[in-house]
């Protein structure tokens, strides 16, 4: 009986602790958005386009992404074997 009162006490003095813990707003907040480069999926919107043209649309979905208050992107720099960066490991 009374391992089960103390255990029953330890259970709510947690639930207490973490449910004041929760309710503070963060100091920062993280929003993030992922731009996935396999198979075309968010950028570049089609494999044809030429570097320039990338450049324009990636700058375009970075300004999109800017006015709805984002302030992380997270970019997919190898999406199928390659590199979005000059490379001597990566074809």
């Amino acid at each position: 009986m009374k391992k089960s009162l103390l255990l029953c006490s330890l259970l709510l003095l947690t639930a207490s602790f973490s449910a004041s813990a929760q309710s503070l707003p963060p100091k920062r907040e993280f929003r993030g958005a992922w731009i996935a480069t396999v198979i075309n999926l968010d950028w570049p919107s089609s494999p044809f386009l030429t570097p320039a043209a990338q450049r324009a649309e990636l700058v375009r979905l970075l300004d999109e992404l800017q006015t709805h208050h984002v302030n992380a992107v997270i970019f997919q720099v190898r999406s199928e074997a390659d590199a979005m960066y000059p490379s001597t490991l990566e074809p």
